[in-house]
């Protein structure tokens, strides 16, 4: 199976086709066909994988391995969860999520320095 197949088949578990996968990722149109002949760019396949949650040597090769079952493995629910509603943040969101991250480590690193100068 070609790697253009594996996106096209991976595509229709989201409702997308060749086309509009190249349309939202801002590729020129039938690049993922000339993919089965030539080799794709490393950022335009993981932009693929990304958007289809599939890992590139899935796409590439054709293993079975997704992401999400090597990854959902280790996640508890409420981390999966967590996830899949960052996964649907534009980049708005994901940038205030990002900031909340940082802040809250900021804040447990001060915690921690309090307590050692405490200790001391």
């Amino acid at each position: 199976m070609s790697i253009s197949e594996r996106i096209k088949i991976e595509g229709a578990k989201s409702s997308y086709t060749l086309a509009s996968i190249e349309r939202e990722l801002g590729l020129a149109n039938g690049s993922i066909r000339r993919w089965d002949t030539s080799i794709p760019s490393a950022d335009k396949l993981y932009k693929v994988a990304k958007l289809l949650n599939v890992t590139m040597d899935y796409l590439y090769i054709g293993t079975e391995i997704k992401n999400e079952n090597v990854i959902g493995d280790l996640l508890t629910d409420s981390e999966k969860e967590l996830l899949n509603n960052f996964k649907k943040l534009d980049n708005r969101g994901e940038h205030r999520i990002h900031t909340v991250i940082y802040e809250e480590l900021d804040r447990i690193e001060a915690d921690a320095k309090e307590l050692k100068k405490g200790a001391s």
